[in-house]
């Protein structure tokens, strides 16, 4: 969603439970992996939204994605009606949008951000693993 200024983001955001905000997170950054599969060539110019959705939308715990090319599945284990049955979104591929996403942020000098995406990139593989990380 666009909106022609900050606060009606904000007001509009402020009317959503956290789950519900999760989810719309979740779906947006679903919609870009989707364009982004399509055109790949265009990915570095977005990557740090599309990561931005991923880290608001997508929990360590989740468990609609899996650690190797599964489909993407909601917490029952069904494919979402507006999932595309090919779509594959796994741990790696999302952990690699915040390994280009800590790319690009450090080169921008916003060195904050990018450690923020690495962090998550290494959470988000190491969820369920007997390794603690930066603890």
């Amino acid at each position: 969603y666009r909106f022609t200024h900050n606060r009606i983001q904000q007001a509009a955001a402020s009317l959503l439970t956290t789950e519900q905000l999760t989810q719309v997170h979740k779906s947006i950054a679903i919609q870009y992996i989707d364009c982004y599969a399509l055109c790949p060539d265009e990915l570095d110019k977005h990557i740090l939204v599309i990561s931005s959705h991923c880290l608001l939308g997508f929990r360590d715990d989740d468990k609609s994605i899996s650690y190797d090319h599964d489909t993407l599945r909601n917490n029952e284990g069904e494919i979402p009606d507006d999932c595309a049955a090919t779509r594959e979104i796994t741990r790696v591929s999302i952990a690699n949008f915040y390994r280009l996403a800590a790319i690009k942020a450090a080169a921008t000098a916003a060195f904050t951000q990018g450690m923020r995406f690495a962090y998550a990139g290494v959470r988000l593989l190491t969820h369920d693993k007997d390794t603690e990380i930066l603890s």
